[in-house]
This record gives C-alpha cells, structure tokens and sequence, in this order.
C-alpha cells in the first residue's frame, strides 16, 4: 500500500471518527504480516530473539520527584512513543536500557508499548531487550497489532496481567536486519501520513464547528425580526453543517423560546394581566387551606433580568407563579422489596421523567414522605443535588410516588401556566445557568440547589395561548433536531461499515 492508495482510503472512510486509528493499525498489521517486504523473513517466537526484564517497584520511601537518584518508570509515565520522566528512585531494583522496547504488563494500559530509555522500571512494566539480529523499531512496530490480542489473552480477573510466557509465545516474522530497517522506513512514512491526514481532519472539523457556533450566535443574538428571520433561514439552509453541532442548535432554540423569539406576539395579549389572575387563584387557594400561605418574596431587580423579552411579557418570581415549591423527604428511606414507588434525581433527566428505575417504601413511610409533598400529574420534577443539578420534567405519567430530598417538586399555577413551558425554561440555558449560579457546596459535597433560591428564580413569562404555542414550536424543532442526529447516526454506522469492510477486504487479500 503506498501513499496513493492511503489517501483513497482515507478520503473515502474519514466520515467515521476513529477512520485514522484504524488506518495506522492497518499500516502496522500489514507490516508484521509481510505485505511492506521481507524477503527471506522466517517466523519465529519473540522469546527465541529476545530477552525479557520484567519490572520491580522499589519502596516508596526510596521514590521522589526532584531528580534524586536513576529515572524511575512505572506504566502511568508511558507518552507517545518514549516515557515521560517525573519519577526517581535512590534503590533501583530492574533496568531498561535504550534500544529495549516497554510493555505495560499490568493494568488498564496492559499491552501498550514505549522505546526505552535508561531507566529503573515498576512491576507494571517489563523491557523486551532485542537479540542483535532484531531492530528495536522493527520489533516495536511488529508488535504493536498483538497488543489487542495480548490484552484479551492477558491473566488475571481485577485486571489485565502479561507475564513471561505471553511474550515467549508472540509469533513475529524476522527477515535479515536490512529489510527490517527498509520495512521500518516504510512504516513511519505512511504513520507520518496518518498524521497529516489526521491535521487536516481536526482541522476541517475544527473549521466546521466555528461556522457552525457564529451561524447559531448570530442566529441568538439577532437584533430585529428581519436579521432573525435571515439568520433563521441560513441555519435550515446549511443543515448539514449543524450535523454533529446538534447540542448546541437544541440550546439555542430553547434560549429563543424563553426570549420570545421563536414564535409571533399575539396582539391584545397582555401577560401581566395573567398575573393579576395567578395571585387571585393563589390568595382563594390559600383562604380554603388548599395551600399554604408564603412569605413575599423580594421584588425583581433590573439587574435580574438577563435579556430583552416582548412588551407582552413579564419577568416573574417563580415562586410567585407556581402554588408549591418543595422537595422531598429528607429522612434516609428505609427501602423494602414491595411497597410505594419512591424516586430520586436518577429519575429526572431534561425533558425526561423517567420513573422505570426505582426504590419501593413501606405504606407508612409513603404516607409520611408525602404529607404536604404529594406528586401529581403535570407537576414539574428538578433535581436539586447531585451531578445533575438543575435537569426538569414534566410527570406526564398518573402515578403515585413519593420522593427524595435529592428532588424539587414545582407546581405552576394551574390551568393559568404551563407547565411545560416552565420546564422549558428551567432546562434553557437561561434556566440551568440560574441553577450553577445559585447552587453552593461545590468542591465540598455534590453541591445543593437551595429551595428558597428556586423559589426567587426569575422567569419570562407570555400569555398563557402564547405559552402553549412555544412549547409546540419546540417539540416541533426538537422533533426536527432529532431527525438530523438520525440523519448524522446513519451517516456514521455507513461509513463505519464501509471503513470496516474496507479494512477486512485488504487485510484478507
């Protein structure tokens, strides 16, 4: 294969991520099997052509980083192609010496391979010394497709372990020294072409994603309907260039949604009049014992608000909007095999309530968890601890369930707010940046995001018909978003197809 016949490969395969990865392990596996040359080449066994040092870890008390004593190199100091040097040892116990080649021979990196240098080296580590009829680069190169094999024929259960009778028993092919070093000059000029090749593919993707980011930028920071609607066009346009961007086209239809620039005003519509009915509802609920009376909360800053809304709209308080902001139980629940549904963060994930994987309580416990606290159907779940912090979902499903402390529980006003809309919001990045901001604990703990800083979240808030009609404009978006990393999944299992018959067909021949 030359450098002809790589470019064609490459141009046709490089859709696929790992194109080049599998390209350089085709370049070293054609050479360990002859195909670059190896006129009179025998097989024989490593063991019979080299010698074998393995690794012994000297105390810990006799190790330092400040240069004291003989380079010390354990598998976790393995670069690109020679170790990195951060590691001394005053009681060297095994040596490497240049013109070996290491092996990690335990661990998660079990069957990597690095050019020696003069050192000590750890139990992780054995030095493969070659006999003089070997070149170190050749046997390097010819090793490196039996690392896989060598991995998954590795001893022992917690991790991989490679001992002496592993690499007595590797087969490699030993044509006379100078075809070894003519083979090794053809290796590393087509490894060298991987590695262009490789450039020029960060490259386009890296050219890619800023056309991308700007397009999107410039389609969420449009100043007038008209620069929107352009803007708007030239993304449904270029579709294919947001292919593997689609995270970030999600995100800036809900940042559109929450600033009212996704869909047209409705005239006469007047949200702060909603308002005026959402604090009738509540003061009438709360004179029935239906819920409870809350403390105001502060008035809205201007520094609050983060961006510009319709003249339509209104900022409000979340807490002002919603009849209950809670969590659930803060006691350890005792789980039992049979009861109760009992859900947690795990359950909530953004746009997603997904109850299949839960704990069950006792009767009583569920009775107690749920006082003041029950679920409903339409009301609004937001984890508040954890690694997820800040992901909502609407329960769409009528199910009865307690919850953990780990869990927000938000009713909006109903049948004045909708609650997928609040939702919306909530996993916009307007919503989930209010969530980073306002969660404490980082560093020290999971992290926490504060009941009452929920509560004094502040939300834009349209008509209640203008509510409905964002949220159907982002299921209809989202639907669409969906469709191109289809789109995108396809293109990529093809030509992970075609890379891999590719592969087998020239491997085979």
């Amino acid at each position: 294969m030359d450098r002809t016949q790589l470019l064609q490969h490459f141009d046709t395969l490089a859709e696929t991520p790992e194109a080049v990865a599998k390209l350089r392990h085709l370049v070293v596996e054609l050479a360990a099997r002859g195909v670059f040359g190896g006129a009179g080449a025998k097989s024989v066994l490593l063991g019979t052509e080299a010698q074998f040092v393995m690794g012994q870890a000297p105390p810990g008390t006799e190790c330092n980083t400040n240069g004291d004593g003989t380079i010390f190199v354990k598998a976790g100091e393995f670069g690109v192609l020679y170790p990195e040097v951060c590691c001394w040892t005053t009681k060297p116990l095994k040596f490497a010496k240049k013109g070996d080649v290491l092996i990690c021979v335990v661990g998660a990196t079990v069957g990597k391979l690095n050019l020696a240098i003069d050192s000590a080296i750890g139990r992780s580590v054995a030095a493969i010394r070659p006999s003089e009829r070997l070149d170190t680069r050749y046997l390097y190169y010819t090793l490196m497709p039996f690392t896989l094999r060598l991995r998954g024929a590795s001893r022992g259960s917690a991790q991989g372990v490679i001992g002496k009778q592993e690499l007595n028993a590797v087969k490699i092919l030993l044509p006379p020294l100078a075809e070894q070093r003519r083979i090794v000059a053809k290796v590393e000029e087509l490894l060298a072409l991987c590695n262009e090749l490789e450039a020029r593919q960060t490259a386009a993707r890296d050219q890619r994603t800023l056309l991308v980011r700007s397009a999107l930028d410039r389609l969420t920071t449009a100043q007038t309907e008209p620069e929107f609607r352009q803007h708007a066009a030239f993304v449904l346009r270029h579709s294919d260039l947001v292919l593997d961007s689609v995270s970030d086209l999600r995100q800036a239809v809900l940042s559109l949604a929450c600033e009212g620039r996704l869909v047209p005003q409705r005239s006469g519509e007047i949200a702060h009049g909603l308002l005026v009915k959402i604090q009738a509802q509540k003061k009438r609920l709360e004179n029935e014992g239906i819920i409870k009376t809350t403390k105001p909360l502060p008035p809205i800053e201007k520094e609050e608000l983060e961006h510009l809304v319709p003249d339509n709209w209104v900022w409000a308080r979340l807490g002002d909007i919603c009849e209950l902001i809670t969590d659930g139980t803060h006691l350890t629940p005792k789980y039992t095999d049979t009861g109760r549904m009992f859900l947690s963060a795990q359950n909530v994930k953004p746009f997603r309530f997904i109850p299949g994987k839960h704990r069950f309580v006792s009767e009583e416990d569920y009775q107690g968890y749920t006082k003041n606290r029950k679920p409903e159907f339409g009301d609004i779940l937001l984890t508040r601890v954890g690694a997820g912090i800040g992901e909502a979902a609407v329960i769409d499903q009528h199910l009865d369930f307690a919850i953990y402390v780990s869990v927000a529980l938000v009713r909006p006003t109903k049948g004045l707010i909708d609650p997928s809309y609040i939702t919306l919001w909530l996993n916009s990045p307007h919503g989930t940046g209010k969530s980073r901001r306002f969660t404490y604990g980082v560093g020290m703990s999971q992290g926490n995001l504060n009941l009452g800083q929920i509560q004094k979240f502040v939300v834009p808030l349209p008509p209640l018909a203008e509510q409905k009609q964002i949220v159907a404009k982002v299921d209809e978006l989202m639907r669409w978003c969906d469709a191109l990393e289809a789109r995108l999944a396809a293109a990529q299992t093809a030509a992970r197809i075609l890379l891999d018959a590719t592969l087998h067909e020239i491997l085979a021949a």
